[in-house]
């Protein structure tokens, strides 16, 4: 979907395989604005994935996360961990990166302020899950001109670092085996 604002224009989808699938996508968005509502203004840009991790019978989710990453299954005598979140942001030679990470037994199928959005996203099985979020944006230092050029390579740049953190903090097994 795309949501044009004022000052703003928003491509989101829950349709996305790879990048290149993307970046076509959103080409034809940044293009088709540029020559039909020529925008004038640029002051951010940002790149967002959102991933819901569901553990398949036999796994765990530390199965799933780096040793950096593990999650701490247990506190203590209190037993096991309901919920656990945890946020990460650090500066980037593009901006700012941020991530999210909230870890629970949950029937919800995405981060709760995605489900606004005017996409259907359905609830499923109430099981433990990861909802990972990394959030990766540009600011400009002053408000520039819009150029559909800079916008693509600074996405393109954006997403090379979302997904060195994603293959940083997954485990080969993760990535190779569950999400093929």
């Amino acid at each position: 979907g795309i949501e044009i604002g004022e000052y703003r224009i928003v491509f989101f989808t829950k349709d996305y395989n790879r990048f290149k699938g993307f970046k076509s996508a959103i080409e034809k968005v940044i293009y088709t604005a540029e020559e039909f509502i020529r925008p004038s203004l640029l002051t951010r840009i940002g790149l967002r994935y959102s991933n819901t991790i569901e553990v398949d019978k036999g796994s765990t989710l530390n199965d799933y996360f780096d040793d950096e990453f593990k999650l701490p299954l247990k506190v203590g005598n209190s037993g096991k961990v309901a919920v656990h979140k945890n946020e990460t942001q650090t500066p980037t030679s593009d901006g700012v990166l941020l991530i999210r990470r909230v870890t629970g037994k949950t029937s919800a199928s995405i981060f709760k302020d995605l489900a606004s959005m005017p996409i259907v996203f359905h609830e499923t099985e109430n099981k433990l899950k990861a909802f990972l979020d990394i959030d990766h944006s540009y600011e400009a230092s002053e408000d520039g001109e819009f150029d559909s050029n800079f916008v693509l390579s600074k996405i393109e740049s954006l997403h090379k670092t979302i997904r060195s953190s994603f293959w940083v903090m997954t485990t080969k097994f993760a990535r190779e085996e569950k999400w093929k």
